[in-house]
């Protein structure tokens, strides 16, 4: 695999490089048609999903019935412009600036971007056959991840060039830095632990709630010994203890976009930490709005 896997978006001319990743083999058979073997296929697909999905729903259903889970809500303070057209997978927050990363096929991307305004400063698109997932940071170095092509992407700060790249098996989901270790999540109940130099396992935990395991983690953020994991299809963020692996809060973020807004967006995804204000950035995939807020008792939201 070549390791020009970025393609400009700087300048007017885009430029693009290909990855070089095998195209999946069409499935041929001489005794079922085509259609209808792509309709089993989907519909067993989408049976499939429907049992993963139910899975999660479970554990946030035992979540009245354990007094241990703290239950929390969004209090907005501002609200900022967001690119309609950005597949909301990573988002963290450094010195003043949000980086972003986006999804989907031919839309991928690493960028910069501008709060005030939502105004992107800098962009890098991936090539078409990556999936842009989660994303990190060390020092002067970011760290997105893909989707199924189990591979990761190693950029400059400030430049996005190229630094090298790293593996891993499995989905790539979120991601986030804990000071020490590079944490994972693939859409399961599982949270990997990686070394920051070599992205080897170090350690996996299971991560529950009331007891149940907790499904689709998705998009991290590590801070102060806890994880804020986005549940996949849903409007609640976990905030995970990271030595226990253990749900200690649910947070209800439901009604932040209108119904209007609903309508041209999806899911929510995108959690980032403002140390310096104490803060959280949170929005969604092709959301309108980015949201400043806090996470607190429900009976303070509206206070």
């Amino acid at each position: 695999m070549t390791t020009a896997v970025l393609a400009s978006a700087k300048s007017p001319a885009r430029r693009t490089k290909k990855a070089g990743l095998d195209g999946r083999k069409a499935i041929r058979s001489s005794r079922v048609s085509p259609g209808k073997l792509w309709l089993a296929l989907g519909a067993l697909a989408f049976l499939s999903f429907a049992m993963w999905f139910s899975k999660g729903d479970r554990a946030l259903g035992m979540l009245a019935k354990d007094s241990q889970v703290q239950r929390l809500t969004v209090k907005v303070l501002k609200s900022y412009p967001h690119d309609t057209g950005a597949y909301t997978q990573g988002l963290l927050w450094y010195e003043g600036y949000l980086y972003e990363s986006t999804g989907l096929h031919g839309r991928s991307s690493i960028r910069q971007t501008q709060l005030a305004t939502g105004q992107v400063l800098q962009q890098e698109s991936l090539d078409d056959a990556l999936f842009g997932e989660g994303l990190a940071r060390i020092g002067k170095r970011l760290y997105q991840l893909t989707w199924q092509a189990q591979l990761g992407l190693m950029v400059n700060l400030e430049t996005f060039e190229p630094e090298g790249q790293f593996y891993y098996q499995g989905q790539g989901w979120g991601l986030c830095y804990d000071g020490e270790s590079l944490v994972k999540s693939d859409g399961t109940d599982v949270l990997t632990f990686h070394d920051p130099e070599t992205f080897a396992e170090i350690d996996r935990k299971k991560v529950s709630l009331a007891g149940r395991p907790l499904y689709r983690l998705n998009e991290l953020e590590c801070f102060d010994g806890e994880i804020y994991a986005n549940v996949y299809g849903t409007d609640n963020i976990a905030r995970i203890d990271a030595s226990s692996a253990q749900v200690t809060a649910m947070i209800d973020a439901s009604g932040l976009l209108t119904s209007a807004e609903k309508q041209r967006a999806e899911v929510l995804n995108g959690i980032a930490y403002d140390r310096d204000r104490g803060v959280f950035l949170i929005t969604g995939k092709l959301w309108p709005r980015l949201f400043e807020v806090s996470f607190v008792e429900t009976s303070k939201a509206g206070s």
